[in-house]
């Protein structure tokens, strides 16, 4: 548990300018400022990639061409000055927060059982999928520190695969198999940062790469009667047109695109192209270039957050070190899983681009997770081991 007794000495400076310093010239160029620049950098990117693929969709919608864009920068100002807020909440508190979550989880999840019209509305699903995998990393970030540290925990570690299991099945029949993916990524990288054993990774890979598989099999249509009969999962049109218009639109990008604004497949080609197929529409106007910005922005928060979690954990603080890999590594997979799938190179569908597609719930709660962890890696990630 993190001690709110730690002051900035023992924290250590952060200076910006450290490579100039003989005595962090390895740190400096990785601080959280930093980290803050490429989350910031990705958000206004975003915004503008979603004002150049939604104005068309907003007039056929009979709205004004910035509707979307507008409502979309609203909630990331909003969540920003949630975010600032949140900096000032003691860690104990938030380390808690699946405590608010999951309950919100379930009451979504009821509805959509007993209201399957809801299935139909895009966003909804991609909260409550995105709220399930919040909840479940801070769960386990906790949970999994605990059952490590005392050897006889029977009961919590039956109850720890209750709530992980439910919450991949529900993620998956009502948000899509992108999701699945995602959450068991993050479990292992949980596993992982715990030093769990090699032989409980390896199990629970192997576990859930199974299911990952069978699950694949049926939504390729290949035992699409067995699975469907089990597990009726969200989507089973793999090989849809908006796939095949995304992947041309990839195409005639090239290396450098054909131009901000010039793209003709957010023209009511491909649909939802404001939401889960924004990538198409930002690779046919900037290319490859665009895809190299944001790999490259991804890597760099991947570094920093990893390295903070290494120093975390280092100072003995297990659960902020398993918290802050963990949720780096969701963010990252979550725009590699979003890429391939809209490249039609993977069939995991469900998944937004984060700071990219329209949904201003989810940027609202992305945005404050990626605070969340500009909060813990300020407080950890420069500390010196002594």
């Amino acid at each position: 548990m993190y001690d709110e007794r730690y002051n900035s000495t023992d924290l250590g400076m952060y200076d910006d300018y450290a490579p100039f310093e003989k005595e962090e010239s390895t740190d400096g160029l990785f601080s959280p400022f930093t980290y803050l620049c490429f989350v910031l950098f990705l958000a206004l990117f975003g915004l503008a990639t979603l004002f150049s693929s939604s104005y068309d969709v907003a007039i056929r919608e009979g709205l004004k061409f910035y509707t979307l864009f507008y409502k979309q920068a609203f909630s990331l100002v909003i969540s920003v000055l949630v975010g600032i807020a949140l900096f000032f909440v003691p860690l104990n508190v938030l380390k808690k927060l699946y405590f608010l979550t999951y309950p919100v989880y379930l009451v979504l999840f009821g509805l959509f059982f007993f209201l399957p019209s809801l299935l139909s509305f895009y966003t909804l699903k991609s909260t409550f999928a995105l709220l399930g995998v919040i909840s479940l990393t801070f769960f386990l970030s906790d949970v999994v520190t605990i059952i490590k540290e005392r050897e006889r925990m029977g009961i919590l570690l039956i109850f720890t695969l209750l709530i992980t299991l439910f919450t991949l099945i529900s993620e998956t029949y009502i948000s899509g198999l992108g999701w699945y993916l995602l959450s068991s990524i993050v479990i292992i990288s949980i596993l992982i940062a715990t030093r769990a054993r090699k032989s409980y990774i390896i199990f629970f890979s192997v576990a859930l790469f199974v299911l990952l598989t069978f699950l694949t099999l049926g939504i390729t249509h290949l035992f699409y009667s067995l699975s469907k009969s089990i597990m009726p999962i969200s989507s089973s049109e793999y090989y849809s047109e908006d796939l095949y218009f995304s992947s041309l639109a990839i195409k005639e990008g090239g290396v450098s695109g054909i131009g901000v604004g010039n793209g003709l497949y957010k023209l009511g080609l491909i649909s939802n192209i404001e939401g889960e197929y924004i990538f198409a529409s930002l690779s046919e106007e900037i290319g490859v270039i665009g895809l190299l910005l944001i790999l490259f922005c991804a890597l760099m928060i991947l570094i920093v957050g990893l390295r903070s979690s290494s120093r975390a954990y280092k100072k003995g603080e297990k659960y902020l070190s398993t918290l802050l890999s963990s949720l780096i590594v969701f963010f990252v997979f979550s725009l590699l899983i979003n890429m391939l799938y809209v490249s039609g190179l993977l069939p995991f569908e469900g998944v937004p681009l984060f700071l990219f597609s329209y949904n201003p719930v989810c940027e609202g709660l992305i945005v404050i997770i990626l605070l969340l962890l500009y909060k813990f890696i300020y407080r950890l990630g420069r500390s010196k081991e002594r």
